[in-house]
């Protein structure tokens, strides 16, 4: 019986010991998982080229515009297709920018680098335009592998005061 007893403690304490190691490597595992992504994340991390900046601002003026030659010149083909296929979208958008109205202020509030599963990484920059009763937050999206494309994406969202 005491045989059995120790018998049962030796192995109790060699299945604890397995499974502290097991779970050291499962933590190891994880840091190594987490430290490649976030270098690969470093990699693809960059800024709004000045080019981008400029289309980003003549894609806002173009919406207002009712402009759709030059939507279609800026959005890559899937963004304008998308715009296309909903009849009230470009008139929804444009609503939202007021064309009397005089812009107090413009100024890029927030900026980062986002990876979506199956798209890819982009850079993200959303803008505030202020124009006193109201304001917009103008998000563009553009592909982060490539520096003077198309835009890939847009949201305006207009808060009334």
């Amino acid at each position: 019986m005491k045989k059995l007893y120790k018998l049962s403690l030796i192995s109790s304490a060699f299945i604890l010991g397995a499974c502290d190691q097991v779970k050291n490597f499962s933590d190891q595992k994880k840091q190594e998982l987490v430290a490649k992504l976030e270098h690969k994340m470093n990699e693809k991390m960059r800024e709004l080229t000045e080019q981008e900046e400029q289309n980003a601002e003549a894609l806002y003026i173009a919406i207002r515009d009712k402009d759709v030659a030059t939507i279609e010149k800026l959005l890559e083909p899937k963004a304008y297709q998308e715009m296309q296929d909903d009849e009230t979208a470009l008139l929804e958008l444009s609503s939202y920018i007021p064309y009397y109205d005089p812009l107090l202020k413009k100024e890029r509030i927030s900026f980062g680098n986002q990876y979506y599963v199956g798209e890819g990484h982009f850079v993200i920059a959303t803008y505030l335009y202020d124009y006193g009763k109201s304001q917009n937050r103008y998000t563009v999206t553009f592909r982060a592998d490539q520096t003077h494309k198309n835009i890939a994406g847009i949201n305006i969202h207009r808060t009334i005061y």
